[in-house]
């Protein structure tokens, strides 16, 4: 069981939203599409609840009211510990299709978790299910970062993707997100390695792309993930999806045009700023693994170095929530190969020092003499970083081959530790 140990308490947070029009075919997240009708709550749902809600409950006053309470048991943990809970300096509502919640349920949530100042609050938004109106709304309620999932800007590959909106939504989101005053403040989200996406059309879609001037670029390689219908569509052969080379050339391709011709900072794999203020603060808490809280269906949290996963079905959460939020079992992370991966996944990569300082000279120094040769093979960069000296994957292809070179630095670090403690006997 999981024992609250800490000394200050993470300040930031990820709230889960699982609610979509329908699935994407290549999503596994944990979400409950609600179509366009109206989320009256009925059915196995509210068997979960106690005590059970009047007809008139919506699914969104049921869900927010789970998250609540979960929060408020984490803040009473907090309290026996003797511990304060901060300000948050970083939220991320992501789902799902969190654009989808009522703003009476929105405003629910924001106004129990205490923000910072200057706070980046940011709110997932699918175009087609926000107007100026509401991304005003959103504002006046606190969010100050939107993140859009485009995903492309061609109706076709949309259509395949089972996306509910068209290029043209995409137009009138942008649009929405200037007149509300997010202009400064936005990220357009794309996926690469789609399927029925050759070199020139891939090429179309990064030229579409720069047009808008995002202030921030998050481009994803697709992921076919187990159970998903592009899976069992690969495996029959119903689509054709790129090949492996194809799929980098394209990542070349997105480097090229955002980061070298358009002179976006390219300062995580997946990841493009306009400039550095433009970067998301929130992910960065990730790859520097950093505790965070994570509330709602699916969410994890990551706090004493232990990571604590909640339920992935509805139901299941529903009735973890009205069961008390029994303490979970948890997993030990901020291991030395997820600290690695996690690190060389940005630009400014790893210290040594600060290797050493978490996991002992010893290794530290085994990390910088196993990554010899990756520097030499052109897949690391050894750099100085301040007083220190650091590693970090090349552009791109260190960034292509992450997991290669995640694997060959772990071998060589266990090889030359095992060396060592053979010759100190």
């Amino acid at each position: 069981m999981w024992v609250l140990s800490l000394q200050a308490a993470p300040t930031s947070a990820y709230v889960h939203v699982p609610f979509c029009r329908r699935r994407c075919h290549y999503c596994d997240f944990a979400i409950v599409p609600v179509g366009h009708s109206s989320r009256v709550v009925r059915g196995q749902t509210a068997k979960h609840v106690q005590p059970p809600p009047p007809p008139s409950t919506t699914l969104d006053t049921l869900y927010v009211d789970a998250v609540l309470r979960e929060i408020a048991h984490d803040r009473r943990r907090l309290e026996e510990a003797g511990v304060g809970f901060p300000a948050l300096q970083t939220l991320y509502i992501g789902g799902g299709t969190p654009s989808l919640l009522a703003l009476s349920a929105l405003e629910r949530l924001l106004e129990a978790l205490p923000l910072a100042l200057d706070a980046e609050v940011t709110l997932e938004m699918d175009p087609g299910t926000f107007d100026a109106d509401r991304a005003r709304a959103y504002r006046s309620l606190g969010v100050n970062r939107a993140s859009v999932g485009a995903q492309s800007f061609d109706d076709e590959v949309l259509w395949r993707c089972g996306r509910t909106h068209n290029s043209h939504d995409i137009a009138l989101a942008v649009e929405a997100l200037h007149q509300a005053g997010f202009g400064d403040r936005f990220s357009l989200d794309l996926i690469s390695g789609l399927p029925g996406v050759d070199a020139p059309r891939w090429h179309r879609t990064l030229e579409q792309l720069m047009r808008y001037r995002p202030p921030h670029v998050s481009i994803y390689d697709l992921s076919i993930e187990p159970g998903t219908l592009f899976a069992r569509w690969q495996r029959d052969r119903t689509l054709t999806f790129p090949a492996e080379e194809q799929a980098a050339e394209m990542y070349r391709r997105a480097v090229h045009v955002v980061a070298q011709r358009h002179g976006y900072d390219h300062y995580e794999v997946s990841n493009y700023a306009r400039d550095s203020r433009h970067r998301c603060r929130h992910n960065a808490v990730y790859w520097r693994g950093e505790p965070y809280w994570g509330w709602g269906l699916s969410a994890s949290s990551f706090v004493d170095d232990m990571r604590v996963e909640r339920p992935r079905r509805l139901s299941d959460y529903l009735e973890w929530v009205r069961d008390g939020c029994l303490p979970s079992e948890a997993v030990r992370g901020g291991d030395l190969d997820e600290w690695l991966m996690l690190r060389l996944r940005t630009k400014e990569g790893v210290g040594i020092g600060a290797v050493c300082e978490r996991f002992g000279v010893p290794v530290g120094d085994a990390v910088e003499r196993a990554a010899q040769r990756l520097v030499s093979g052109g897949l690391l960069q050894r750099y100085a970083q301040g007083g220190d000296v650091a590693l970090r994957a090349t552009d791109p292809d260190g960034f292509l081959l992450l997991s290669y070179v995640l694997v060959e630095l772990l071998v060589d670090v266990e090889k030359i530790l095992s060396i060592g403690m053979s010759n100190a006997r």
